[in-house]
């Protein structure tokens, strides 16, 4: 609280207003990236602060650092439209664990991400680490099960087999 007073020879006034130091929020911690086929999956945990409001997620094809007098823009074309980076991404709980799945990325091609925290008033805090990752076709039972596109094994594209598959799993 910070008090004013004012004085003449007339008369003296006073007055108060509260003053409220917001200061930006801490980096998030065990950030990590996996990579997917055509996607790239991000994992962190957020801090106990109480007021972060949502994570601005970078995506980059050439290395970065928050230090970078210009931090990096992409665009990724998608099948349901255009998706700019940064991205921004809700916050959900205070110190709990957070993910977020990058998808429309394209295989062998290595990207850079980071992530980093932004409270109720527009305040940024610290970038997380930069990670490099690049995503990969993945192949096998697992990978393909539910997703009728799969197409890199034979048990994926013929969805009679997959179904014998997944009997013998279960047996």
């Amino acid at each position: 609280r910070i008090v004013v007073f004012a004085t003449s020879t007339e008369a003296t006034g006073i007055n108060s207003t509260v003053v409220t130091l917001d200061t930006p929020p801490d980096t998030v911690s065990d950030f990590t990236v996996s990579p997917g086929d055509a996607r790239l999956v991000l994992s962190w945990t957020s801090t106990d602060e109480e007021d972060i409001s949502s994570y601005r997620v970078y995506l980059s094809e050439t290395p970065f650092t928050e230090d970078d007098e210009e931090l990096p823009t992409l665009t990724i074309e998608g099948a349901d439209g255009d998706v700019d980076y940064p991205l921004e991404v809700s916050a959900g709980e205070p110190s709990s664990g957070h993910s977020t799945e990058l998808t429309e990325v394209s295989n062998g091609v290595t990207y850079w991400v980071a992530v980093q925290p932004i409270d109720a008033s527009n305040n940024l805090g610290p970038m997380s680490l930069v990670l490099s990752s690049a995503p990969e076709q993945t192949c096998g039972l697992v990978e393909c099960y539910g997703d009728r596109g799969c197409s890199c094994s034979s048990i994926g594209s013929q969805p009679g087999l997959l179904s014998l598959a997944l009997l013998a799993l279960t047996l």
